[in-house]
């Protein structure tokens, strides 16, 4: 996965980082980061999410953030997509 994430980075220059969030208990942490110099391990807590994180699990439907967001990797226009289970209930996302 990690091989996978760098090649979309690779490939298209205006895409700063992607990653795989999971959310427990109010609380995102990262389960998969695509960024070489500064790789997250599994279940680092994020405290800065944003409300569109949930909703992009609550309504398992992907979802851009109007506004650039800033946290303490730099200001970037974040998008988020849901990763689904079998069951097509998203359980995870990719931003």
């Amino acid at each position: 996965i990690y091989d996978y994430y760098r090649k979309i980075l690779n490939a298209n220059p205006d895409i700063a980082y992607i990653y795989s969030m999971v959310e427990k208990d109010g609380t995102f942490y990262f389960i998969i980061d695509g960024d070489v110099e500064d790789i997250q391990p599994v279940m680092t807590k994020y405290d800065e999410h944003t409300p569109l994180m949930f909703k992009t699990l609550t309504f398992s439907k992907t979802q851009v953030e109007d506004k650039p967001y800033t946290d303490k990797w730099g200001s970037f226009l974040s998008a988020y997509a849901p990763i689904k289970n079998s069951e097509g209930e998203a359980v995870a996302l990719v931003g």
